[in-house]
């Protein structure tokens, strides 16, 4: 436990390593006192290796101002999650921006695969006044009870899971029966540039060349990072899930557009104008840059409909109940 968060991570691979990552944890709420929320966001960036102060800083400002440049996302795709009366898991949660602006009457429930950013998380929350459960642990091994779950959104998480069979088979483990899923994640063939990395025509390469292409144009590691194509994500819940989800291009987040040049900033902004065409939007399926995920766990009125069927056609009488 840390700051009362507790240590559910199970051994698998992941891009943090675990030991580290409670140490620096526990250092973390050791140091830095539980109001100055701040100064614990610039503590985590500070232990980033070669960063300069204006560096550390400028992360330090956007972390902090993204809780409110998020509140449009539940205003407009996110809106049936923020309706859903059932428990809410933000999955990946990360500092809790998200979590921390979230207009749900349930519970609100944080899992990430790192206790140090959890830490933010929970300071995040508090400052904005939100009471929220969160729990260190790996998409691909949920420490919830089977459909404990009425929404559940993971933004920017399953392109960097270690296994994206096993997150989505608990996907569909732990949501209730209607349950809502919600997802961002970028497109692997998009014509930008890999948004990660900054290196164009990543995800073009067959998979085994990726990593070593990104570390020769921009000597940086392509580990735990797999980009997925529209067809690939419908495969993967088709494989490993009841239902398979709608994946709609997606606008630029304020977030990334923030940080490009103005020559790219302007193409963003042409971009997410071109997405309110039809025929745009049909093309940025393909090679568009984000995807916006959603769909819904079967529910009950499909469940009722078959117990009836098989009631009808001459079965027991104790499994009208069941519907």
């Amino acid at each position: 436990m840390v700051e009362g968060i507790p240590d559910l991570r199970v051994s698998n691979a992941a891009w943090v390593d675990f030991d580290r990552d409670l140490q620096a944890a526990r250092a973390l709420a050791a140091r830095v006192p539980r109001h100055d929320l701040p100064g614990t966001v610039r503590a985590v960036f500070a232990r980033r290796a070669g960063w300069t102060a204006e560096r550390i800083e400028a992360r330090t400002t956007m972390t902090l101002a993204l809780a409110e440049r998020m509140r449009d996302e539940w205003t407009t795709w996110l809106a049936p999650v923020a309706a859903h009366p059932g428990p809410f898991l933000d999955l990946g949660c990360g500092a809790g921006s998200f979590l921390s602006v979230a207009p749900h009457a349930g519970a609100r429930l944080g899992i990430d695969v790192s206790m140090e950013w959890l830490v933010v998380a929970q300071r995040m929350c508090q400052a904005n006044g939100v009471e929220v459960h969160l729990a260190a642990a790996l998409a691909e091994a949920l420490p919830l009870r089977a459909g404990s779950v009425g929404a559940l959104t993971a933004l920017d998480v399953i392109e960097h899971v270690g296994d994206q069979a096993a997150m989505v088979r608990e996907i569909e483990r732990v949501l209730q029966p209607a349950g809502i899923f919600c997802a961002a994640t970028p497109n692997r063939f998009s014509i930008a540039a890999e948004p990660h990395v900054g290196v164009w025509g990543v995800g073009w390469l067959p998979r085994p060349l990726q990593a070593d292409y990104v570390r020769w144009r921009a000597n940086l590691s392509y580990e735990f990072t797999r980009l997925l194509s529209q067809r690939e994500i419908k495969a993967l819940f088709r494989q490993n899930a009841s239902f398979v989800p709608e994946v709609d291009p997606a606008p630029i987040p304020s977030v990334d557009r923030e940080r490009f040049g103005w020559r790219r900033r302007l193409l963003a902004d042409r971009y997410n104008g071109l997405l309110h065409n039809t025929r745009f939007r049909s093309v940025a399926r393909n090679f568009g840059a984000f995807f916006h995920i959603r769909g819904i766990k079967p529910g009950l009125a499909r469940l009722t409909t078959l117990v009836l069927t098989l009631w009808a056609l001459g079965l027991p009488e104790w499994i009208v109940p069941l519907a």
